[in-house]
């Protein structure tokens, strides 16, 4: 199950915290507005406009794919990074089954290098990592939106998942140790089989968490 899994997937605040060692770790707080999925694109700008349905659409009722808040930090001491994020319901117990036509869920962390636009600016990730659920169990990996390879499966240290709240980390390394870059989250489900691209994104970064950028990706550091 973990291969098959994987093969599918083929108002900013930075603040500083102190880690044992002394060596500062820094970190970014996003809070992501409620209520907005499914995303939907203006077709002139790229930018997020209200979901037409007015939330009457059934994914907008399946509350873990609404992010309302996340954080990226870094660990300087270990070169890992952690990204957490809170959804605005109970994410699915292990077995529980997934809403009718939807074979995954995923909550995933998009690496680029550029602001992110579906219109001006539709530019390939470099990277996307994420945790996905299938119906049955919970798994993570980093894939190599290039290659279209995975770089790392993540193990089941790596990353954790409670109530309303998931957590996933891996190595700097496993990005290729970039000084700088761009990120969004976002959550998508899946509802074609791996060699397919039937997917829909239901959230994600909101337009307006960069001011000035017309995009939806933040930048690391903070």
């Amino acid at each position: 199950m973990r291969r098959s899994i994987l093969t599918l997937l083929c108002a900013t605040v930075a603040t500083v915290l102190m880690v044992p060692t002394g060596v500062s770790a820094q970190e970014q707080i996003v809070e992501d507005d409620e209520n907005d999925v499914p995303v939907f694109w203006d077709a002139e700008t790229g930018a997020t406009v209200e979901e037409p349905l007015s939330g009457h659409s059934r994914l907008s009722r399946i509350d873990y794919l609404d992010m309302i808040c996340y954080k990226l930090s870094l660990d300087p001491a270990t070169s890992v990074y952690t990204l957490w994020m809170e959804v605005s319901g109970g994410l699915p117990v292990e077995g529980d089954a997934l809403p009718s036509g939807i074979k995954i869920v995923e909550w995933g962390l998009w690496i680029e290098d550029g602001v992110w636009n579906p219109y001006f600016n539709p530019i390939t990730p470099y990277f996307l990592i994420a945790l996905v659920y299938d119906g049955a169990s919970y798994d993570a990996c980093v894939l190599d939106c290039q290659t279209k390879e995975i770089v790392m499966s993540l193990e089941d240290e790596d990353f954790w998942h409670a109530g309303a709240e998931l957590q996933f980390s891996f190595p700097a390394d496993s990005i290729g140790n970039p000084e700088s870059f761009n990120w969004m989250t976002s959550t998508r489900v899946w509802c074609g089989q791996p060699d397919t691209i039937g997917y829909r994104f239901t959230d994600m970064t909101d337009w307006d968490a960069c001011p000035g950028d017309a995009g939806y990706d933040l930048t690391w550091p903070p």
